[in-house]
C-alpha cells in the first residue's frame, strides 16, 4: 500500500514509518514541524491508500496549555484530511492521545477538536488512535522513564507524585506494531481504538519495577512533588477493540525496560 505518514521524524512517527516500510509498505514522511502544514502535496504520489496523521505542535509538557499551538495543530489536521480526500485515500488514521479522555490540559482538548473535525472533512474510514503512554529508545527527555533511567544513571534521587491512578505502558516497537495492524486492517472501522495493553495496574509498581531493572538504589520519593497537566486520574486503556484486529504486544515492560 501507499502510505502517507505526517509528523514521520517523531518518536512515535519515526517507528510507525519504518514498521510499514519494513513490512513492504511504500511510505511517504512528511516532516514534525508546525511550520509544515500539508496544504501542497507535490511531494506525494497524485493516489494513496492510507493517511497516518502525527504532527502536532505544542505535544510537549511545557506547552501542552499553549493554546496557540494546540488551535495551529488542529489547522493542520483539518488541511491533512483534505489532502487525503484529494489523494483519494480510503483510511485516514489520526493519532489522538490518552489526555482526551479527561480533557483537563489544552493539549487533550484540541486532540479531541481536531479528531471530531478530521471526522467532518474527511470522506472514508476514519480511525481515531487514542495513545497511551509510550516508551523506549529515543524518546523525549522528561518522561516518567526517562527520569527514572537518569536518575539511576547518577544515582540521585528521584521525587515522584502520589503514582497512585492506573496506567499502562507500550513498547515503542509494539505501539508501531499497532499501528501497522490497523493500517492493514481489511474491513472498514470507523472506530476509536486505544493503543495499549492488557498490562493495567497502579503507576506505582510500574514505577517500582522499573527503577529495580535499572538499578536504583535509593529510596523512591513518593507523593513529594505534583502531577503533570492531565491530573492524577486513572488511564485505562479499551485495549479489546485493537486485540480484536489480531494485535498482540510482544515486549512486555519488564523486558522493554532493559532494552
Amino acid at each position: 500500500m501507499v502510505i502517507v505518514v505526517t509528523g514521520a521524524n517523531s518518536f512515535i512517527g519515526s517507528a510507525v514509518t519504518r514498521r510499514l516500510r519494513e513490512n513492504g509498505h511504500t511510505v511517504y514522511g512528511l516532516r514534525h514541524s508546525i511550520e509544515e502544514a500539508p496544504e501542497r502535496n507535490e511531494i506525494i504520489p497524485e493516489k494513496a491508500d492510507i493517511w497516518v496523521h502525527f504532527a502536532w505542535a505544542g505535544a510537549g509538557r511545557d506547552l501542552r496549555n499553549n493554546e496557540d499551538m494546540q488551535r495551529r495543530s488542529v489547522e493542520i489536521a483539518e488541511n491533512a484530511a483534505q489532502c487525503a480526500n484529494k489523494l483519494n485515500c480510503k483510511r485516514f488514521i489520526f493519532a489522538g492521545s490518552q489526555a482526551e479522555i479527561h480533557g483537563t490540559s489544552l493539549y487533550g482538548i484540541y486532540k479531541k477538536k481536531a479528531a471530531e473535525r478530521i471526522g467532518e472533512i474527511f470522506k472514508g474510514d476514519l480511525v481515531h488512535m487514542r495513545i497511551f503512554s509510550v516508551y523506549g529508545p529515543g524518546d523525549h527527555e522528561g518522561t516518567l522513564i526517562e527520569q527514572i533511567k537518569e536518575a539511576c544513571r547518577n544515582d540521585s534521587e528521584l521525587i515522584l507524585g502520589p503514582c497512585t491512578q492506573k496506567w499502562n505502558f507500550t513498547f515503542i516497537s509494539d505501539c508501531a506494531g499497532a499501528f501497522l495492524t490497523v493500517c492493514e486492517a481489511k474491513d472498514t472501522i470507523n472506530d476509536t481504538i486505544d493503543t495499549g495493553t492488557d498490562d493495567i495496574r497502579e503507576l506505582r509498581s510500574f514505577v517500582t519495577e522499573a527503577y529495580g531493572e535499572l538499578g536504583g538504589r535509593r529510596e523512591l520519593r513518593f507523593g513529594e512533588r505534583g502531577n503533570n497537566a492531565e491530573g492524577a486520574v486513572d488511564l485505562i486503556p479499551d485495549y479489546k477493540k485493537l486485540y480484536s484486529l489480531g494485535f498482540r504486544p510482544e515486549v512486555s515492560f519488564r523486558e522493554g525496560i532493559k532494552q
